[in-house]
């Protein structure tokens, strides 16, 4: 315990550390001031040129194609989603919700809307035999899509949930930056901070390399944990002042809209706080195996940018596999990149459907025990000044 105090105590008093910390502090806090600087493609943009799009298919298409009883539904059908997307345009732009109280009955309710434009959609596919076809179908989203945005809308209305028009709003920059952190600045943060914690020792403490009665497995899990620690008490209160500058910036929007994530066999929505939640609990979990990776590699080789090299290449690692092709979906580097694999993206990648949210915690499981086999042999040898390893002698 006294170990672990003083550890603790030359940890948070080491000027590189308050340096790294309040840094990654000012980063985390003001990330909705940064994020509000991109210039994002809002729904109402997105119905304005839908509503064009289908427009323009009525010149495109040779009038030719809509006589006879298929030709004359296909006209029907295009005719009333331009007719929708204009009142999705109008709802989204009084910014009032699903509907506009004062128009309430000339305008539908957008997810009624939403859903008759999906339906229509997936009836459009259907249509093989209409002679533009090809060019009919072009300007659709695909079947799984159409699929997603009735799930998408079923979820809403139960939850009786608002449309967010806003993705700008608190909730939105919220879950934005739960997914960079469990991206590349996981590993970046992780290597900053672990990069030395053996190191000094190493160089300084020569004495304490043969003989120290608390093992080095014990220390490295001491100070791994410890860096933990402070690793997401920052990120934490990053993410806490992030939200609450959205909260006075912008509107606040809501933690129960709904994110699609990959389950195995079809996105499934859930809400906003789970989905931050959940990345949330998977990057402390990864970040803990990366600190634990980049603390021994500083008890092994003394080389500080070696180690923070090593640390962020292991990023890199998941890249491989869209080149020559994974050998299984059970191979633990493939969920390194948290945020693919949950939505689904590292899947269609690869071709392979079994990549699922669910194997994430079980290929970590994975990881760390490997990192505490290799590692507890490591331990059993003691670094040289001639930065080699030798067996430990024994009394």
């Amino acid at each position: 315990m006294g170990l672990a105090k003083w550890h603790w105590l030359k940890l948070v008093r080491e000027w590189k550390t308050r340096i790294i910390l309040i840094a990654f502090l000012i980063f985390f806090s003001s990330f909705s001031l940064f994020y509000r600087q991109q210039s994002l493609d809002l729904p109402l943009d997105e119905a304005r040129s839908q509503y064009e799009v289908t427009q323009q298919l009525f010149h495109i298409i040779p009038e030719a194609h809509f006589e006879g009883e298929l030709g004359t539904e296909v006209y029907d059908l295009l005719a009333q989603q331009q007719r929708l997307y204009g009142m999705q345009r109008y709802i989204l732009s009084e910014k009032e919700g699903n509907t506009v109280e004062a128009m309430v009955s000339v305008v539908d309710n957008y997810l009624d809307n939403g859903r008759t434009i999906a339906e229509n959609q997936l009836r459009l596919w259907e249509m093989t035999d209409f002679e533009s076809y090809l060019v009919l179908t072009g300007t659709l989203p695909d079947r799984e899509e159409l699929q997603q945005e009735l799930a998408f809308y079923t979820y809403l209305d139960d939850h009786q949930l608002n449309i967010e028009w806003n993705p700008y709003s608190a909730s939105q920059v919220l879950y934005q930056q739960a997914e960079l952190i469990v991206g590349i600045v996981l590993f970046v943060f992780a290597a900053l901070l672990a990069a030395d914690r053996f190191t000094q020792d190493q160089k300084n403490n020569w004495s304490v390399t043969q003989g120290n009665p608390i093992s080095w497995k014990k220390q490295w899990h001491q100070r791994s944990a410890q860096l933990w620690g402070l690793m997401w008490i920052v990120t934490g209160t990053g993410m806490l002042v992030s939200y609450g500058v959205s909260v006075v910036r912008e509107s606040t929007g809501s933690l129960w809209y709904p994110i699609g994530v990959f389950f195995g066999e079809k996105i499934e929505y859930i809400a906003t706080w789970q989905y931050i939640g959940m990345l949330v609990f998977l990057g402390m979990i990864l970040s803990y195996i990366l600190l634990l990776f980049s603390t021994g590699l500083s008890w092994m080789i003394r080389n500080i940018y070696l180690t923070i090299g090593l640390t962020i290449s292991v990023y890199f690692i998941p890249y491989i596999w869209q080149l020559m092709g994974p050998f299984s979906s059970w191979q633990p580097s493939l969920y390194l990149h948290i945020v693919p694999v949950v939505k689904g993206a590292t899947a269609a990648e690869l071709g392979i459907s079994s990549i699922n949210t669910w194997k994430i915690v079980l290929s970590f499981g994975v990881c760390l025990l490997l990192l505490e086999g290799i590692f507890a042999l490591i331990f059993q040898l003691i670094p040289t000044k001639t930065m080699g390893l030798k067996r430990r002698e024994t009394s």
